[in-house]
């Protein structure tokens, strides 16, 4: 075969890969998008511009480690309102924020799950740094961490501190991008539990 031909069929093949890598891509992404975006869509407010409440969306599952790094399922912890919130030691408004969350779950822990979850990327976050800083701060709220991204992943965080609040049947009620006050904590518990 010449050099023609092969070139021909090289360039053939190419156009191949890249338009079939092109359909693949558009089919992925709207299935990854439909997902996400529920999650995303859910705001401080969680009301509508009509001044409704936004229909609750179940909130998607995923694994983590406790401190003795038994692996613990979002899901196993469903019964009672529950506050998630992804959080790391380097991350100021995280470390703002946190003295709030443990005020409150020392209020609440008997009627309300926390999740504080650790964004350990093996790096700037590990599990040890993590549970270094929740010691040297005294805080009592249960701390999980993300080593494998599922949570990440699973919500897609883009920023920390992020928190979410679920009702005792799963279902996100209240999101907040951003640091919190008690108030709004307090608030989206309460929504929570109705």
């Amino acid at each position: 075969m010449n050099q023609k031909w092969k070139t021909v069929i090289i360039f053939v093949v190419l156009v191949v890969f890249i338009g079939g890598a092109s359909i693949a891509y558009s089919i992925l992404a709207k299935d990854f998008k439909a997902k996400g975006s529920d999650i995303q869509n859910i705001t401080s407010q969680g009301v509508t511009a009509s001044g409704q409440e936004k229909e609750r969306i179940p909130a998607p599952d995923f694994n983590v480690l406790d401190k003795d790094g038994n692996k613990v399922a979002l899901s196993s912890l469903f019964g009672k309102p529950l506050v998630l919130n992804f959080w790391a030691s380097w991350c100021p408004p995280c470390k703002a924020e946190m003295p709030n969350f443990n005020k409150v779950y020392l209020e609440m822990k008997d009627d309300v799950t926390f999740v504080m979850v650790d964004m350990v990327d093996g790096q700037r976050e590990t599990m040890q740094i993590g549970k270094d800083f929740i010691k040297s701060k005294g805080y009592e709220f249960p701390v999980y961490y993300d080593s494998m991204q599922e949570g990440s992943n699973a919500y897609e965080i883009t920023s920390i501190p992020t928190t979410l609040v679920i009702d005792k049947n799963g279902l996100i009620v209240d999101g907040f991008q951003g640091m919190i006050d008690e108030s709004a904590l307090l608030g989206a518990i309460e929504k929570a539990k109705k």
